[in-house]
């Protein structure tokens, strides 16, 4: 039976509203592109249900395939191998993970360190029972395959969540510049990286620590720019 953390990690991943999503899409997306989108998430649930029963390197491409209802060909040209593929499911979690924060960050609008214990809290909360972690942390083979894709072939990971935490930022919080934004995203992306590697602590505990450690940082930010603003308007 699946219970209510599998179906949080399904939204997360992006199966949960997968067909309100498409339903969206069709409206504005050619057929031959709306057909790829529906392969593409399709493998990409197909590889989260799959993953929930066995580790990623006992996983077959054709055993997606099967499961997502498309050919082994198709699957091939989307993702282009299994690497593509496990990047590809990296990616849309986190999307969700970006999701999440943007939650948050308009939920607490004038309190940054609410808005990163709060987000990151319930981030790690369903990343720690993600099953592509969960195997990662449990399977020694698997464990080696993620740390290789979040670190010596991680620079696209990376590079999305941090473009996407600074983007959130900079809409959250209009008045802090935009390097300062990409320095904490940098940050708080490698950190909640490495501590779901490390799995170090509770959620909440390393959210709150988090928070405790970016949080300062940003408040400064923001205030900096305000006082630059007053500055400007004083000479004015």
């Amino acid at each position: 039976m699946e219970t209510v953390i599998d179906r949080n990690i399904r939204s997360l991943i992006g199966a949960g509203n997968l067909r309100e999503r498409m339903r969206a899409e069709t409206r504005r997306i050619p057929l031959r592109a709306m057909t790829r989108i529906v392969s593409r998430n399709s493998a990409i649930e197909a590889a989260w249900q799959l993953l929930t029963e066995k580790a990623w390197p006992a996983m077959t491409m054709a055993e997606v395939a099967s499961l997502a209802g498309i050919s082994r060909q198709t699957l091939y040209k989307e993702f282009g191998s299994r690497d593509g593929l496990a990047e590809a499911y990296v990616l849309r979690f986190l999307d969700g993970f970006l999701f999440l924060i943007r939650e948050e960050t308009d939920a607490h609008p004038d309190d940054p360190r609410a808005a990163i214990r709060m987000g990151f809290g319930r981030f790690l909360s369903l990343a720690f029972a993600d099953p592509l972690v969960q195997r990662g942390i449990e399977d020694s083979d698997q464990q080696a395959q993620l740390l290789r894709l979040l670190t010596t072939d991680g620079g696209k990971i990376y590079r999305h969540a941090t473009d996407g935490l600074t983007e959130i930022f900079t809409t959250a919080w209009e008045d802090i510049d935009h390097e300062s934004a990409r320095i904490a995203a940098d940050g708080l992306v490698r950190l909640a990286i490495s501590n779901i590697e490390l799995r170090s602590g509770s959620p909440e505990s390393i959210a709150t620590d988090l928070a405790h450690l970016f949080a300062p940082y940003i408040e400064a930010a923001l205030a900096g720019s305000a006082e630059s603003d007053d500055g400007i308007a004083a000479g004015d």
